[in-house]
């Protein structure tokens, strides 16, 4: 049996979001576009080079995607018994793996903090390692 380390807790880096109601429709305002996460300048121009920017631009425009997790998101989530977790290290070089365990292994703790069991596994630490130097995860 492998021994549980303490729990690891992956904030979601999202952009904050402010929802207004008006005359009973909703109208997001965000500092960007939650898409710019993944939309980079360079995707963008990408985009537009091959046909599909204005597509994206007007999601953009209705204020992107969610920022945080949805009810339906956690029953996805508490449903799952695996996932791909990566990290990357200071200068960008990527690693993946694989993390597992029964159904809701991964547990929602608020909207915008997912915290699941770390195992110690082959205690290579790559992804503790890449962390304490670069926050930035992705499951």
């Amino acid at each position: 049996m492998q021994k549980i380390t303490p729990i690891l807790t992956i904030i979601m880096n999202f952009y904050r979001t402010i929802s207004r109601f008006n005359d009973n429709k909703a109208e997001m305002m965000t500092e960007r576009p939650t898409s710019d996460i993944a939309f980079t300048d360079a995707v963008k121009s990408a985009q537009q080079r091959l046909g599909s920017r204005d597509m994206f631009a007007r999601l953009e425009q209705q204020g992107g995607w969610h920022a945080s997790i949805t009810d339906e998101l956690a029953s996805f989530i508490a449903a799952r018994d695996s996932l791909y977790f990566a990290t990357a290290s200071a200068d960008g070089q990527p690693y993946v793996q694989h993390r597992g365990g029964p159904k809701g292994f991964v547990k929602v703790l608020d909207p915008h903090t997912l915290a699941f069991a770390d195992y110690s596994g082959n205690q290579q630490y790559l992804s503790v390692g890449n962390l304490s130097e670069n926050e930035k995860a992705f499951l």
